[in-house]
């Protein structure tokens, strides 16, 4: 690695010193983990091991009582929150799923879902203390699978999500957050080739509506979509890359 220079014209593309980068690969670099500080306190997490149960009860009482424990935090100690989506930082976030996350609430959603945690003085002491903590559990059935997820009849991960776009409303609560159907696309006219040099925004080019669902299917339907990703790339932004082809919606005049 060499030093960033000065030329004549300018700065040289030379890369930068790390000054923490050999300590770092050669394993010398210290972190926030390897720090033993007077009085610090070693924290453990107890964890599902059911991908899918409801938590009927969690006696700490035990785990409190062991010499050294400090604290023991459960989903009792974190207040529950609306279901509303309300601005965190660069997005919208659910503060009823946030508390959840944080500690299994109701249910455990998937296997390793934090249930409880302690705090204690040592970490032989908190892992012993985590043994100590009863968790009643009833096992419910799951899938791992996204389109058995979907399917009439299957585990419901959430009592009270309603598949939204989906006229009539349901009243009956799905594993499906949201269905949007995309039944036409047309492309737009491309404009005249520019006679000179001019902005790109000037350019001609040809766009295509884009589609975000869940449920959506490839092709959408054989006479009014044709398999291109050369087409795709030039008519969006980009190619869906979940998709097993990628295809340009056209409408059937043109198709």
């Amino acid at each position: 690695m060499a030093e960033n220079g000065r030329t004549g014209t300018g700065t040289s593309a030379t890369r930068t010193i790390r000054p923490d980068g050999v300590d770092k690969v050669t394993g010398r670099a210290r972190f926030g983990a390897d720090f033993n500080l007077p009085g610090q306190l070693i924290g453990r997490v107890l964890r599902s091991p059911h991908p899918h149960a409801r938590i009927v009860a969690i006696d700490t009482s035990k785990a409190e009582a062991l010499p050294g424990v400090k604290a023991v935090i459960t989903r009792d100690d974190f207040a529950d929150q609306p279901s509303e989506f309300i601005p965190a930082g660069e997005m919208m976030m659910n503060y009823k799923d946030v508390v959840r996350n944080v500690l299994a609430r109701e249910k455990a959603l998937y296997e390793g879902h934090a249930v409880a945690a302690v705090a204690a003085t040592s970490a032989a002491i908190a892992r012993r203390a985590l043994k100590l903590i009863d968790v009643t559990y009833e096992v419910l059935p799951h899938v791992i699978d996204v389109v058995e997820a979907m399917r009439p009849g299957a585990p419901l991960l959430h009592d009270d999500l309603f598949t939204a776009g989906v006229e009539p409303k349901p009243d009956k609560p799905s594993n499906i957050a949201k269905r949007v159907e995309i039944t036409l696309a047309t492309w737009m006219p491309a404009s005249p080739r520019p006679t000179s040099s001019s902005s790109a925004s000037s350019r001609p080019r040809r766009s295509i509506r884009a589609t975000s669902s869940r449920t959506r299917r490839w092709p959408p339907s054989p006479r009014t979509a044709r398999p291109s990703c050369g087409a795709a790339r030039r008519a969006t932004t980009s190619c869906a890359p979940t998709a097993r082809a990628c295809w340009v919606w056209t409408s059937p005049r043109s198709a």
